[in-house]
């Protein structure tokens, strides 16, 4: 699942496109609605979505102001507008996609296609950076764990506590976390037994 939000200052136009995601683009979960680049900047901080659909234009201020928020995004952007002339900005911003309104349904599930494309690679980089880690180290330091939303990558020095919970796994982290995993407990007590955990 995709979690995104959009940050738009027509409600007409935001209504429109969350109804669009909702019939042709059902891996993407919208977990909120923005006005104004304050608001977006709240909602990125509070759920971390991966995906922001971004009016360039707002009311009284330009969204591409917000990007010099974050030294390194970790969420890809689709802008939405109906002015041509901020294309450029828009590749400059190195966005995902440029959509222009009125959008199209298959020029969005190509841009939501190519984002959860991208999103698959980096998993499987990361997956294999742990990998190369741990076999340098002669042991699990990292550990990828299957969620309902791809992988999550933890640090074993910072797991505390991992409970059974039927065929999944609860695992508990220094950082107030609770992770749901579909590994077995006994997979991961053979995991971290080498970590000095028990």
């Amino acid at each position: 699942m995709t979690n995104a939000i959009i940050l738009e200052n027509e409600p007409a136009a935001m209504e429109g496109l969350a109804i669009m995601l909702s019939h042709y683009c059902p891996t993407v979960k919208l977990v909120g609605k923005a006005f104004t680049n304050a608001e977006a900047k709240h909602l990125i901080d509070r759920h971390s979505p991966s995906l922001v659909f971004m009016d360039v234009e707002l009311d009284t201020e330009n969204s591409l102001d917000l990007l010099n928020e974050y030294y390194a995004p970790q969420f890809d952007i689709i802008f939405t507008t109906a002015h041509e002339e901020y294309a450029i900005k828009a590749i400059k911003a190195a966005c995902l996609d440029y959509l222009i309104k009125p959008v199209d349904y298959r020029e969005l599930q190509h841009a939501v296609a190519k984002h959860e494309q991208r999103q698959s690679l980096n998993a499987s980089k990361e997956r294999l950076q742990s990998l190369m880690q741990n076999i340098v180290n002669q042991q699990v330091t990292k550990l990828a764990i299957p969620t309902l939303h791809g992988f999550e990558f933890l640090d074993t020095g910072n797991i505390i506590m991992c409970q059974a919970d039927g065929g999944y796994t609860h695992i508990y982290t220094t950082d107030q976390g609770k992770h749901l995993t579909s590994k077995p407990l006994g997979e991961l007590e053979t995991l971290l037994s080498a970590t000095s955990f028990f």
